[in-house]
């Protein structure tokens, strides 16, 4: 048998390319940014106040309860003419709401909110993407209030 000789390594000095500097900054960046909405989602989960101020909420709940009223004076006028010869307009069928009525009702629908999205984007992550979409809302809701795929309005119990 003959001897085992070694084999050399060859001796081609290519140095290493240094990392692109640019790449280093942008995922710097994206590490930065993905911690600052952690850090945020980690303070509106503890604290308690509300997400919504409360004066554009007011203001939107009055609008859309003065669309209301205003839709069913027509209907009410346009019934009340066909039934009698005096229409009499009354403008103060406004709804009035307490302050409790609309803290009430903003803490409720910010609670369905969160709900909402939380569980449309848990179904986004099932599909396995990122990127919250219409169709994974859809998905939730379906999943979450239609138990039997019924979307004609009724809705049965567990």
């Amino acid at each position: 048998m003959g001897k085992r000789t070694k084999k050399k390594k060859s001796k081609d000095k290519t140095l290493p390319r240094p990392p692109d500097p640019s790449a280093a900054r942008s995922t710097l960046r994206a590490y930065r940014e993905h911690q600052r909405y952690r850090k945020e989602v980690r303070v509106l989960q503890q604290s308690e106040d509300l997400i919504i101020p409360v004066s554009r909420f007011q203001k939107v709940v009055r609008d859309i309860s003065a669309d209301i009223v205003s839709e069913n004076a027509t209907t009410a006028k346009a019934v009340k003419s066909y039934f009698s010869d005096t229409t009499k307009t009354d403008e103060s069928d406004q709804i009035r709401w307490t302050k409790d009525a609309l803290l009430c009702l903003q803490e409720a629908s910010e609670e369905f909110m969160s709900t909402l999205l939380g569980g449309g984007y848990l179904c986004t992550l099932h599909r396995g993407a990122i990127t919250l979409t219409l169709k994974d809302l859809n998905l939730y809701i379906r999943c979450r209030y239609h138990p039997n795929g019924n979307i004609n309005g009724q809705v049965k119990p567990y």
